[in-house]
């Protein structure tokens, strides 16, 4: 079966600032294609940019681009409660910084490793008031074994350490974590 479609990396839609979006043109542009007949779209690599805003210069083959994410859309479904912010400038020209800066202002942090915060970002939790007082961290297991055999870089007292830190830092911190229960060779003690 032969099939027609469309080669544009969303970045390339419309939007404010003009940085496209997964977020309403995209949704129209899906739209548009099925009347037209079209039904591939190759996006192209939707990691995070690297040197030149190149999306084939990304550090990450796995991470998603923070700025592919629509704020006026999550404002939408309720997942953003903040007030959102005015991108400047012409919407059919790109403005990386501009909209990076106030993408940032919305976006949190959420389901990182209690290893892979170091100093810089510990200081940052604790005392930056942008980052929202919550903190969803992976903990997986509270069992040492499991937590080795799960091939976690944390113990349970790295867990514990970190929260207490961050608690005698920033008092109204909030937190919350995924844990998994029934691992293999996982017993009721554990």
């Amino acid at each position: 079966m032969r099939r027609s479609g469309v080669l544009m990396h969303i970045t390339s839609l419309p939007s404010p600032g003009g940085i496209g979006t997964l977020g309403r043109a995209a949704y129209e542009f899906v739209g548009f294609m099925a009347r037209a007949g079209l039904s591939v779209w190759q996006m192209l690599p939707i990691g995070p940019t690297g040197y030149g805003e190149s999306p084939y210069q990304s550090a990450s083959t796995h991470a998603g681009n923070p700025m592919l994410i629509d704020l006026p859309l999550l404002a939408e479904e309720g997942l953003l409660r903040a007030e959102l912010p005015e991108l400047p400038g012409d919407p059919s020209k790109a403005d990386f910084d501009a909209v990076r800066r106030e993408k940032e202002k919305q976006l949190r942090l959420s389901s990182i490793d209690a290893i892979e915060i170091d100093e810089p970002l510990f200081e940052a939790l604790a005392h930056e008031p942008r980052i929202a007082p919550h903190l969803h961290l992976s903990f997986q297991s509270g069992d040492d074994m499991i937590l080795k055999r799960m091939k976690r870089r944390h113990s349970r007292q790295d867990a514990i350490d970190l929260c207490l830190r961050l608690r005698a830092a920033r008092p109204e911190i909030a937190f919350g974590a995924d844990l998994i229960a029934g691992f293999p060779t996982e017993t009721d003690e554990m």
